[in-house]
């Protein structure tokens, strides 16, 4: 399962707009692995049976469940900026040109 929607939020993070305006400002994408968490872990995955009501499994499942998709998301958002910045030869959009160029 974790192989299907990590694809899937995958496509979606990368389709939903450029992603300096707003992955960094949500934390380099930290924010959009918590959405994952709660939307995947907490409410569809009980929903549909895959895995027990929340309530019933161990801690360790919650913790690893909820920083796996923020690390997750965090890695490719450093990897896009760097494959942007190698290919374009340009900055990060966060960063003022004139800071950029010193």
């Amino acid at each position: 399962m974790h192989v299907h929607h990590n694809g899937s939020w995958l496509l979606i993070a990368h389709r939903s707009g450029p992603a300096p305006d707003r992955c960094s400002q949500l934390w380099q994408g930290a924010a959009f692995g918590i959405v994952v968490y709660v939307l995947f872990h907490v409410i569809v995955m009980p929903a549909m049976g895959i895995v027990p009501a929340p309530w019933h499994q161990p801690f360790g499942e919650h913790f690893s469940e909820f920083f796996g998709p923020i690390v997750w998301l965090w890695s490719i958002e450093i990897v896009r900026r760097d494959l942007g910045n190698r290919i374009t030869h340009e900055p990060d959009a966060e960063v003022p040109l004139a800071a950029a160029t010193r």
